[in-house]
């Protein structure tokens, strides 16, 4: 499945819904993107133990439900 997405001015793209519904991939996912050439980019989705599927706080280390937060599951995910 190919589909055209573009870069808005913050440097972000969104991945098309039909392809993170059938690629599972949900907020908090990790995305691991790679240079393989100078017009090809490879994405690749990174399931960890501690990926869930609904957003959490990135500005604390633990949402108030105590599942560590969006940026301490990458921090954690990186030092791995």
């Amino acid at each position: 499945m190919a589909l055209t997405t573009m870069v808005n001015g913050n440097g972000r793209m969104v991945i098309p819904k039909e392809i993170r519904e059938a690629m599972d991939i949900r907020p908090g996912t990790f995305v691991l993107v790679e240079k393989e050439s100078e017009a090809t980019l490879r994405l690749t989705i990174v399931r960890t133990p501690n990926t869930l599927a609904a957003p959490r706080e990135a500005t604390t280390e633990k949402s108030e439900s105590g599942i560590p937060s969006e940026r301490e599951q990458l921090r954690k995910f990186l030092e791995a």
